[in-house]
């Protein structure tokens, strides 16, 4: 059960991902009228997704200065 439905999900999410950055796409032509405004905002979105998949799975660390304290460390 658990492999089908990870199957299922992977054949999914690769139909429906970029059916969703092509609607997308188009209401921010449609609201903005100008192809660079459409364009920027899944260009930043394409450089932010690697990051999220780098070896520590994107979590674990905090993006602090080193002067700076978590607020649940104090």
């Amino acid at each position: 059960m658990a492999g089908y439905l990870s199957t299922y999900i992977d054949n999914d999410a690769s139909r429906l991902n970029p059916m969703a950055g092509l609607i997308i796409t188009i209401v921010l032509l449609t609201a903005f009228v100008s192809l660079r405004a459409a364009i920027l905002p899944n260009i930043i979105v394409l450089a932010t997704v690697p990051w999220q998949f780098r070896p520590d799975g994107g979590v674990g660390h905090v993006l602090l200065c080193h002067h700076q304290r978590a607020w649940w460390s104090i």
